[in-house]
C-alpha cells in the first residue's frame, strides 16, 4: 500500500522529450527559429539509456508516493521528424497503466504518425486517452501568413487535411493557435474559421498570444475592436451551446507547473524546467543537469521540492480585473528586476503590456458574462 505524499500531490508528472530540433516549417513567431540541429542527436542515439532512466523513475518509491501517473510528451522542432525515437519510447511504456503519451505537431507528417495513433486510439489511462495529439493551427487568414513551410509556402490546407484524416479515423485531437499582436485585427475572421471547424469537427479555439514579441500598445485599438466583436460572437454561441467557443474569456489563473511537475529533456540530454526554458537567454539558470550524467529521479525530486507551494499571488494581481493570464514564469524571470531566483520566477506583475492584454479581455469578458446573467443564460 502506497504512503501518502507529505505534500499530497498525487497528480501527473510531465516529462517532455525533445525528439529533434529540426523542423520543416518556418513559423514567423517561433522562439526556436535559430535552433537548427541535425536529426542525429544524443537522445536518439541513446534511446535505451533514456528508457532505463524513465523506468527507474517509474519504479522509484518517491515517484509512486508523489504522483499517480506520468505523461511522456514528444516535443520539437517537429517531433514527427524522428518517428523512430517516438515509436521506441511508446513500445517501451505502452503496457504501463500509469503512463500516457502526448505530442505537439504541425500536422505536416500525419501519415507517418497515423499508424501509431490508430493503434493507441482506444486505450485509456483513467479517463484520459493513452495517446493525445495537439495540432498547431492558427486559423485563416493568419496561418498562411505566419506559419509557412521552409520553402515559403502556405500550410493551412496541409493542416486541414491532417485534421480531416484524424477525424475520419475517429482519433481525438485538440487544436492550439498562436497569434502575433499585429494580427489582432484578424481575430473575428479567425473566430469564424474556428467556428466552422467546431461545427464540423467539434474543436474549440485555444488561443495563445505571442508573449515573446510584445507589441500590445502598438496594436491596442485593433485588439479592443476585435474583442468587442468576439464578445458578440461568443454571446450568440453561448446562447446555443451554454459554453464559449474560445478560451479568450475563460476564468482561469492557474500557476505554471514548470519545475513542480514538469521537466524537459533536450536533444543533448540537458534537463530544464520546461521547454520554454531551453531557448531562453537565461537557460543556464533553468538547467537541472544532464540525464546522461545525473539521475533523473534526483532532478525531478529536487525541482519538485523547490517549486511545490512556492507560487504566490503578488499584491498587484490580487484584485486584477483579468479573468485569465499566461503565467509564463520563464518570460517573467527574463523581464523581472527582482534579485532572488524565486522572486523573479513568480514576478507576475512585471509585464505591463501583457497585463494590458489580459485586463482588456477580462474587462470585456466580465461585461459579457453580466449580460448573460441578466438574460438568465449564464450557466457556469
Amino acid at each position: 500500500m502506497r504512503k501518502k505524499s507529505e505534500k499530497k500531490s498525487k497528480g501527473r508528472l510531465s516529462i517532455e522529450l525533445t525528439t529533434t530540433q529540426a523542423c520543416n516549417y518556418s513559423c514567423e513567431y517561433c522562439f526556436e527559429n535559430d535552433c537548427i540541429v541535425p536529426d542525429d542527436n544524443k537522445i536518439s542515439n541513446n534511446v535505451k539509456f533514456i528508457i532505463e532512466a524513465l523506468r527507474n523513475l517509474l519504479h522509484s518509491q518517491w515517484y509512486n508516493d508523489t504522483f499517480e501517473m506520468i505523461q511522456l510528451t514528444f516535443w520539437g522542432g517537429e517531433p514527427t521528424l524522428n518517428m523512430k525515437f517516438i515509436n521506441s519510447i511508446v513500445e517501451a511504456f505502452e503496457s504501463y497503466e500509469n503512463v500516457r503519451f502526448y505530442i505537439y505537431t504541425n500536422g505536416s507528417r500525419i501519415n507517418e504518425l497515423l499508424p501509431l495513433l490508430i493503434r493507441m486510439k482506444d486505450k485509456k489511462v483513467g479517463n484520459a486517452s493513452k495517446f493525445s495529439i495537439q495540432v498547431s493551427y492558427d486559423g485563416r487568414p493568419v496561418h498562411d501568413m505566419r506559419r509557412k513551410s521552409k520553402s515559403g509556402n502556405p500550410t493551412s490546407s496541409q493542416t486541414i487535411k491532417a485534421i480531416e484524416l484524424l477525424h475520419s479515423n475517429e482519433i481525438e485531437f485538440a487544436l492550439k493557435s498562436t497569434l502575433s499582436h499585429k494580427d489582432f485585427k484578424y481575430l473575428p475572421e479567425i473566430w469564424n474559421d474556428m467556428h466552422f471547424l467546431n461545427l464540423r469537427y467539434g474543436v474549440t479555439y485555444a488561443l495563445t498570444v505571442d508573449y515573446h514579441n510584445i507589441e500590445i500598445k502598438k496594436y491596442f485599438l485593433d485588439l479592443e475592436e476585435s474583442l468587442l466583436e468576439i464578445a458578440a460572437l461568443e454571446h450568440k454561441f453561448y446562447m446555443k451551446n451554454k459554453t464559449f467557443l474560445s478560451n479568450i474569456f475563460s476564468d482561469d489563473k492557474k500557476f505554471c507547473s514548470a519545475g513542480k511537475n514538469m521537466l524537459t529533456v533536450d536533444v543533448d540530454g540537458n534537463m530544464y524546467l520546461c521547454h520554454g526554458a531551453c531557448y531562453s537567454d537565461s537557460s543556464h539558470d533553468f538547467l537541472s543537469g544532464n540525464i546522461f550524467t545525473s539521475k533523473l529521479i534526483d532532478k525531478v525530486r529536487d525541482n519538485y521540492n523547490t517549486f511545490y507551494d512556492t507560487a504566490k499571488m503578488v499584491d498587484k494581481c490580487e484584485n486584477c480585473v483579468a479573468m485569465s493570464c499566461l503565467r509564463c514564469n520563464v518570460k517573467k524571470y527574463e523581464d523581472s528586476s527582482e534579485d532572488a531566483f524565486l522572486d523573479r520566477w513568480h514576478d507576475y506583475a512585471c509585464q505591463e503590456e501583457l497585463c494590458l492584454y489580459y485586463k482588456t479581455t477580462g474587462r470585456i469578458g466580465r461585461a459579457l458574462i453580466e449580460v448573460l446573467k441578466e438574460e438568465k443564460l449564464w450557466d457556469a
